[in-house]
């Protein structure tokens, strides 16, 4: 598996939370948006990881 198909997951898993916070009134409280937070950054991640191990 490549790294785009861990970004389009990431991207994918936080649409799809997004949209059901306010298309179907889930909650939005502090942790959801950590969650969210952690998602973005392990995405982040993953790429700055992959940008340097084939930059070598």
């Amino acid at each position: 598996m490549s790294t785009v198909d861990g970004i389009w997951a990431g991207i994918g898993a936080i649409g799809v939370t997004i949209l059901s916070m306010f298309l179907f009134d889930e909650s939005k409280d502090l942790l959801n948006i950590l969650c969210l937070l952690l998602i973005v950054s392990g995405t982040v991640g993953v790429e700055l990881v992959s940008a340097l191990t084939t930059s070598s």
